[in-house]
């Protein structure tokens, strides 16, 4: 037994490497057009989740759960905050506007690279890691050893010495982001809900928000943005805890 739990999760470390290998190629080496790499970033990953069918199959990993959704789910609303916190920054201290064109081709192509990268990424660390952590652990374990896990793999992103702060940052949002997509995907065994929450704060928090306003990464930039999460985080504890309790009364009844 305990072999063939270590085979799983080689198995899964595996399917996240290959995932990585893919996401991680740097082809603005060779290629100077920015819609170009986007362009074969999407196709790698929508040939990613073709693989994932075999391979989730052949190894007879987790695969995505589409439950019906129920009214008590509408307590994962308040997250969407999240998606949209650099732009109340912007708000509350005024940052800059900026003037230049967006292109709508800009907007479409950052829309589906966002999209598949979210899809992939759901995949890999909630649908197939977390539910195999799920399955051994506790809840609130699994929910944060698969948010660390996925925070930690954004350390491959140091790429030089001026990558290591912007890097680590991105792994501290990225753990506090896993722990919410986590917590969706635990309790309503729906694979969309995560993918929409990641999907939205990837696409408007780091995409269309710096086709609008000069972003001031200084002190009121992070506060905002921590005190957000932190109020997020304090209310997905409560969420937490009064669906725990109802899952728990549900199996007694």
């Amino acid at each position: 037994m305990e072999n063939t739990q270590k085979q799983r999760y080689l198995n899964i470390a595996i399917f996240i490497c290959i995932y990585l290998i893919i996401a991680g190629i740097p082809f603005h080496y060779v290629i100077d057009n920015g819609i170009v790499i986007s362009l074969i970033n999407i196709g790698l990953k929508i040939g990613f989740l073709v693989f994932s069918y075999y391979y989730l199959k052949k190894y007879e990993l987790f695969k995505p759960k589409y439950q019906k959704l129920q009214t008590k789910h509408l307590l994962f609303l308040p997250f969407l905050i999240i998606t949209i916190s650099n732009f109340i920054a912007c708000l509350l201290f005024k940052y800059e506007q900026l003037n230049q064109d967006v292109y709508f081709y800009n907007l479409i192509v950052d829309l589906f690279t966002c999209l598949s990268v979210s899809i992939c990424e759901e995949l890999c660390f909630r649908v197939v890691l977390h539910s195999e952590l799920l399955a051994k652990y506790k809840p609130l374990k699994a929910i944060f050893i698969s948010s660390l896990v996925f925070g930690l793999v954004h350390l491959f992103n140091i790429t030089s010495i001026g990558a290591i702060v912007p890097s680590l940052i991105q792994v501290l949002y990225s753990f506090g982001l896993g722990l919410i997509l986590s917590l969706l995907y635990t309790y309503s065994s729906n694979y969309i809900l995560p993918i929409i929450l990641h999907f939205l704060f990837n696409y408007l928090n780091n995409y269309v928000v710096t086709y609008y306003y000069e972003l001031s990464w200084d002190v009121s930039f992070y506060l905002t943005n921590v005190v957000i999460a932190i109020i997020l985080l304090i209310y997905g504890l409560l969420v937490y805890k009064m669906l725990s309790k109802e899952s728990i009364d549900d199996e007694k009844s």
